[in-house]
């Protein structure tokens, strides 16, 4: 049986060039005959040939599909390794229990099927239960990442707020540093001087040149100031003076229970005696506050505001 398959396979296999070879020559004899080609003996020949060529291909093909061995015996013929021994037991086996040849064959081979299919199955769901592990390891490491970041980045935002926060104090510290510097320089020049009272509290006394200049204004406020006459611009303008005095004091956070400004400038009296006296006297509590440069609303907050007449 194998000398007659391995026989008819060679006759397949020969005749596929054959036939193309013999197909060539009788297309080359028709176009040597011309019209008349039909009636040509070479060409006759040639066709004759293909022809037979041809039947010999069909037929070896037909066999071959008959001898072709059946899906348990290609199976069986594949068999090596575990699966080998595996058939050799289940078919031992069976003939053990007195099957067949054939059915013990056939019983055997369905049983390593059956092995191979639950093996396929067991591999199809390993590989899915690692595809979900490494998607639930993939998510959980994506997870601890987005909360790494997000508290890498509150830790950011928190220290940036801090750092702030140290900058802002730093700025007041400085702030009121100045402001102390310069009531220092007041209060060695005489122009600050404090009352202390009993009751432990403290009242300021401030005394400055007059300038009459409108102090912590915008270019609305003093093109304004011009709308007034003489009388209500030194008032003004005396006010912002002690405004700009008195928050001085503040930003260096000395707590007075009262203000009491002094602004001096030329006098002359009734006998036309000139001196530098009080031009302006006003008293302001500690406690009263304002929006800051409000001349209007610290004029406004004065317990008394006193000018030298003329003014």
């Amino acid at each position: 049986m194998e000398i007659l398959s391995t026989l008819v396979e060679l006759v397949e296999f020969l005749s596929i060039p054959a036939f193309i070879y013999f197909w060539w020559k009788k297309r080359k004899a028709r176009l040597a005959a011309g019209e008349n080609y039909q009636n040509d003996p070479d060409y006759q020949l040639n066709s004759k040939i293909k022809r037979k060529i041809g039947i010999a291909f069909v037929v070896t093909f037909i066999i071959l599909a008959v001898m072709a061995p059946s899906g348990d015996e290609r199976l069986l013929n594949t068999l090596e390794g575990e699966d080998k021994t595996f058939y050799d037991t289940k078919f031992n086996t069976y003939i053990a229990e007195g099957k067949t040849e054939d059915d013990a064959k056939k019983l055997a081979i369905g049983d390593v099927r059956n092995k191979r299919e639950e093996e396929k199955k067991a591999k199809e769901a390993e590989e899915k239960k690692l595809a979900e592990e490494k998607a639930a390891q993939e998510k959980l490491a994506a997870e601890q990442k987005a909360e790494q970041e997000k508290l890498a980045a509150e830790q950011k935002a928190e220290q940036e707020k801090l750092a702030a926060e140290q900058k802002k104090v730093q700025e007041e510290q400085e702030k009121i540093a100045k402001a102390r510097e310069k009531i220092a320089g007041w209060e060695q020049s005489g122009k600050l001087k404090y009352q202390y009272l009993s009751n432990g509290s403290v009242n300021v006394i401030l005394t400055e040149r007059a300038d009459y200049k409108l102090h912590g204004a915008s270019e609305g406020d003093k093109l304004e100031l011009l709308t007034h006459d003489e009388h209500e611009r030194n008032a003004l303008t005396l006010a912002s003076q002690s405004m700009m005095l008195v928050q001085a004091v503040k930003e260096a956070e000395i707590q007075a229970n009262n203000f009491e400004i002094h602004l001096r400038g030329d006098t002359i009296d009734g006998e036309g005696y000139k001196s530098v006296g009080d031009v302006m006297i006003c008293e302001i509590s500690g406690n009263k506050n304002w929006k800051r440069n409000d001349y209007y609303e610290f004029y406004n907050s004065t317990s008394r505001f006193w000018m030298i007449d003329g003014l």
